[in-house]
């Protein structure tokens, strides 16, 4: 509850010994706002920068605040949105609009290829399914939340763990090795101990891989390999966008008569 209006019902109390719905109404209506000054003729509001992609991805490139996963989630792990209205657009191909219409109406992973170091570099990123999605942010919450218990966590090592969880979660091939798909389970489970019979937790398996796999990889090559996930995150975003634009899928002068 806002501390403003905890105040409030605690004050309110004192006096009556009695609180309504009224009461309550009345003090969750905000303050009245402060009159802006008018503007001189001519005048042109400016614009905020658009913000880039959705914020899971936006979370994982950000190493100076522990709330990344916060950010990420809205305040809330099951409270996930995407918010692309301010998405900051890329330019895609023929070949991407092709790729994003079989994957949406087919309801499987549209996935594109990414070169890096001048080829030297290849792989495929596949897009993140809603549950996914779910899974990589309940998961990790799951992890810091134990683990800031014994001592406290370092605010670069939430967002180099999301990174390498995005990453073993889109990678779809990489060098020619394919990367299997996210098995079940997807969030960690209670499991029986066979030794003593008790309940014990057992943590998905991507979670493990994801260490094996970016652990002994290096710094610089992780962040390349982020960017470029970062850029796929963009178009495929600017391709849901304008899921709804006719003249995007199928411009009105290539149209025949």
């Amino acid at each position: 509850m806002d501390a403003g209006i905890k105040a409030k019902v605690t004050e309110t109390l004192k006096k009556t010994g009695a609180l309504s719905s009224g009461d309550m109404a009345d003090f969750s209506q905000p303050e009245p706002a402060t009159a802006a000054p008018a503007k001189e003729p001519g005048a042109i509001d400016k614009v905020a920068p658009a913000t880039v992609e959705d914020p899971l991805v936006s979370a994982g490139k950000s190493d100076s605040s522990a709330d990344a996963l916060a950010d990420a989630s809205g305040g809330a792990v099951e409270g996930y949105s995407f918010g692309i209205d301010r998405l900051e657009e890329v330019e895609v191909t023929s070949d991407d609009k092709r790729a994003f219409e079989d994957a949406i109406v087919l309801d499987g992973r549209f996935k594109r290829p990414f070169s890096l170091v001048n080829g030297k570099i290849k792989g495929v990123f596949r897009s993140r399914t809603a549950e996914e999605s779910r899974s990589l942010l309940n998961e990790l919450n799951r992890q810091w939340t134990l683990a800031s218990r014994t001592s406290p966590i370092p605010a670069s090592e939430y967002a180099s763990t999301l990174r390498a969880a995005l990453l073993i979660c889109q990678i779809d091939e990489l060098q020619g090795v394919k990367y299997p798909e996210l098995q079940e389970p997807l969030m960690a489970v209670m499991g029986e101990q066979q030794r003593t019979g008790e309940k014990a937790v057992i943590a998905p398996r991507w979670y493990g891989d994801m260490f094996t796999v970016f652990g002994k990889m290096g710094d610089g090559k992780q962040a390349a390999l982020y960017e470029a996930l970062c850029k796929f995150e963009q178009k495929y975003w600017t391709l849901v966008k304008h899921a709804d634009d006719q003249n995007f899928w199928c411009p009105e002068e290539s149209t025949s008569a």
